[in-house]
């Protein structure tokens, strides 16, 4: 008997029928698929009024620790850390030295978001249900040891999921976040978040820098997020000189800092 992967109110449509399970999602959106699009769950909800940006740190490299926390709390401000387990205390071939324990309850202790990247930087596009639940329900347990609180959000590794994950994981997990660049404007979909990378290969802050002068309406959120905060950062890092002047060009703009789950809340109280 297939398995019913959709939400409440999505038709249940057998996998072997339409084969919507493998649609893959990438930077550039859902590939293109009629005969699936009907079945792509989606969460969409009101946004509080006003200007938002949520300022994410995927992984996370130390850097980003030493580099970007100071200048984030010179300003008052808290952003979300998307923390992968099993990559704490290690040495990354493209990001260095990744956080460590300290560096979580530091976060902790600041009031800083710590959203979930699964436990092993896990591909989520090929990978089983089952392989996908146990390894979040590791990074569950990670959470747990390290005493944080339970993660609001959790972004995709590599921004790479098919409907199969997204389903599976909309029902365990508040809001879902990608890296399809983008504003929200009037709504987001809490299945699949927009998120503006700022990355060193490919403009560093200059398209997020776009997307912020462009939010003109009552509604709007900004997602931005980077790995590592070096002089030379990898490809897809920033230079601490870049991030310091995105955060100008952000407190410039009036719009409000507010991590992910602090936008979850609002958007449960906005009319």
């Amino acid at each position: 008997m297939a398995k019913n992967l959709h939400g409440p109110g999505q038709l249940h449509v057998p996998r072997r029928q339409y084969d919507c399970s493998r649609l893959l999602f990438t930077k550039a959106g859902p590939e293109n698929s009629r005969s699936c699009a009907a079945f792509v769950a989606t969460d969409k909800r009101l946004l509080p009024r006003g200007r938002h940006v949520s300022i994410c740190f995927d992984d996370f490299p130390k850097s980003a620790v030493t580099e970007a926390l100071p200048a984030l709390t010179r300003r008052g401000w808290k952003a979300t850390w998307y923390a992968a387990g099993g990559m704490m205390g290690t040495d990354h071939h493209i990001h260095g030295r990744m956080f460590d324990a300290g560096d979580l309850q530091r976060l902790k202790r600041e009031k800083h978001d710590i959203g979930c990247h699964t436990f092993s930087h896990m591909d989520c596009a090929p990978a089983s249900d089952e392989a996908v639940l146990r390894d979040l329900g590791r990074n569950h347990a990670f959470f747990r040891k390290h005493h944080l609180p339970r993660a609001k959000s959790f972004a995709f590794p590599y921004g790479r999921l098919d409907v199969s994950a997204k389903r599976l994981l909309m029902r365990r997990m508040p809001a879902l976040r990608g890296v399809r660049p983008g504003v929200h404007n009037d709504a987001a979909d809490l299945g699949l978040l927009k998120a503006t990378g700022i990355e060193d290969h490919n403009g560093g802050t200059a398209l997020a820098l776009d997307q912020l002068a462009s939010m003109k309406g009552d509604r709007d959120w900004l997602i931005i997020f980077t790995h590592d905060i070096a002089d030379n950062p990898s490809r897809w890092g920033c230079t601490p000189r870049a991030f310091e002047q995105l955060l100008d060009a952000i407190e410039a703009s009036g719009a409000d800092v507010v991590p992910v789950s602090g936008m979850l809340e609002r958007m449960k109280r906005a009319r």
